[in-house]
């Protein structure tokens, strides 16, 4: 396993898959300012498999994008003073664990599917879906999360084999 303390934001400019295979850990607590450890600009698809990262800043996020297609996969997005997973634009999220941050798990603002993950610990909301876009949490764990478990801003959200337990303030918050 390689761990890489980075001093700058992580940004990706062109469609691209990063494969950690397991063993690469991004770590931003050099950065020193309110920055994402990751960013994926307008317009982009990006692909992540196999990271950990962590240590992002407060107002930041570990993975954040901005209108991008982002997918994460088998990734644990852990320890963070942001948000997990923030951004807007299309947002797949599959075999992950999104969890001990200290904001919300994930935030997004678009279509958001996220499968076979967990999403526990966090300090905010487990899962905050804030647009009219669509959503599906499938065969995913919401749990022990400070503030609430799922919450739904105004798009449609479909649930299927989800389990929501043990969030502090409300399980499933609709908008």
């Amino acid at each position: 396993p390689t761990t890489i303390e980075t001093s700058e934001r992580i940004v990706v400019d062109n469609d691209v898959i990063l494969d950690g295979e397991g063993n690469l850990t991004l770590d931003g607590r050099g950065l020193h300012t309110v920055l994402s450890v990751f960013g994926a600009p307008t317009d982009i698809t990006v692909e992540l498999h196999g990271f950990v990262v962590t240590g992002s800043w407060k107002d930041g996020a570990a993975i954040s994008s901005n209108q991008a297609d982002l997918t994460v996969s088998d990734c644990i997005v852990s320890g963070n003073e942001g948000d997990g997973i923030d951004g807007r634009g299309r947002l797949t999220v599959n075999n992950t664990v999104v969890e001990d941050n200290e904001s919300e798990g994930i935030s997004h603002s678009g279509d958001l599917t996220v499968n076979d993950s967990t999403v526990s610990g966090n300090e905010g909301i487990g899962v905050s879906a804030w647009s009219e876009g669509t959503g599906a949490i499938n065969n995913t764990s919401v749990s022990d999360n400070a503030t609430g478990g799922i919450h739904n801003g105004q798009g449609m959200l479909v649930l299927s084999n989800v389990i929501v337990s043990g969030n502090r303030g409300w399980m499933l918050e609709l908008g």
